[in-house]
């Protein structure tokens, strides 16, 4: 592969990661309300402990306790905003 062709195919990529970017951005710009809206709803905040406590019995099947624990206090303190 000679360098002209890496730099081209390196092109390409950072073209697709821009497009993808900016894909990402449109769909928050326009879909971020509601799902905001979907969050404080009284379903959602109802089953969100429910869904919670699914991953963490998932997490310490798989990775053990300690794994579960480390990763339940990080998502506490980001909730609590610490």
């Amino acid at each position: 592969m000679t360098a002209g062709e890496l730099e081209q195919l390196r092109a390409e990529r950072d073209a697709l990661l821009e497009h993808d970017v900016a894909t990402w951005l449109d769909r928050m710009r326009s879909e971020g309300s509601s799902y905001r809206e979907f969050e404080s709803s009284i379903s959602y905040r109802i089953t969100a402990p429910i869904r919670w406590a699914g991953i963490l019995v998932r997490t310490v099947r798989s990775d053990g306790l300690r794994e579960a624990a480390g990763l339940t206090i990080a998502a506490v303190k980001k909730r609590a905003g610490r």
